[in-house]
């Protein structure tokens, strides 16, 4: 009901790079799109860097250690993917 489309890319170049950002996302609809990923490097540094909203998922590749300590921020942080789910 909420969700249209989902991508998943693990490309790390596609990414780091901001032209990549015009392959997924629709023209006009950029504030609908909401990037959820374990890697703050890559992830939600991809969310920072063409101003989407962010979910950063700590059972992955970083923890929330790692995240207090990062300039790298994501709007939401859950501890799994099924946090997500149950919840919202």
């Amino acid at each position: 009901k909420y969700i249209e489309k989902v991508y998943s890319c693990e490309n790390n170049y596609m990414k780091s790079n901001p032209k990549s950002v015009s392959r997924v996302v629709k023209e006009k609809k950029k504030d609908a799109y909401i990037i959820i990923g374990d890697s703050l490097k890559s992830d939600i540094a991809f969310a920072n860097n063409n101003n989407f909203l962010s979910i950063l998922v700590l059972s992955g590749e970083s923890s929330l250690e790692d995240y207090n300590k990062s300039n790298v921020k994501a709007d939401y942080i859950f501890q799994n993917i099924n946090e997500i789910v149950n919840n919202y």
